[in-house]
């Protein structure tokens, strides 16, 4: 056993790997997608750094995003618990990184988020979520959300997923049909 394989000698498996067969981006231009995935980066780093306490530096086509969360953190986090921690599932074989377990003003126990920046929410976040609430277990979160932050730095659209068992049962299915007809496991 390694740091790859699990304690059954499956490799594992990322919640996004997993996931990705069913994200379809065949109709935007490969430029601006490399360009949103520069630009998810970056932001994904200014916010991190300002979750921990520490210094954001913020390049300006990032500057709405990151006015979106700090908005958004300073008004509704309570408590950060964690930040981009790696979580494994030995049992599953998969692993994720939780943009965020924070316990936020008014409860009582932590809540798993995610940070995005499309304008439109994806169906594959549910199933995502879910997976980083099953990795995030020994934290006992309640809640899990994504939080979609605004280019012009309103504030951002918290989107709760609540049909979480549904949810992990379709990132199963994906988690297997990955481990299945991919290459991982040949």
């Amino acid at each position: 056993m390694n740091e790859t394989t699990t304690k059954l000698g499956m490799k594992y498996i990322s919640v996004t790997r997993a996931l990705s067969p069913y994200a379809d981006f065949s109709m935007i231009n490969p430029e601006v997608l490399e360009a949103a995935a520069q630009r998810g980066t970056r932001v994904h780093t200014a916010c991190s750094n300002y979750a921990l306490g520490n210094y954001a530096y913020v390049p300006d086509m990032c500057k709405g995003f990151f006015a979106s969360y700090k908005k958004w953190f300073d008004e509704y986090v309570e408590k950060v618990i964690a930040v981009e921690i790696a979580l494994k599932c030995d049992v599953y074989g998969f692993v994720g990184h939780p943009d965020l377990l924070a316990i936020l003003k008014g409860d009582n126990d932590p809540t798993v988020l995610d940070l995005k920046t499309p304008v439109t929410k994806n169906k594959l976040w549910e199933s995502q979520l879910a997976a980083y609430q099953w990795l995030a277990k020994d934290y006992n979160p309640k809640r899990v959300a994504s939080l979609r932050l605004k280019r012009d730095g309103s504030m951002p659209l918290f989107d709760e997923y609540t049909n979480l068992e549904a949810d992990f049962a379709a990132f199963l299915s994906a988690l297997t049909a990955s481990r299945y007809f991919g290459k991982e496991e040949r």
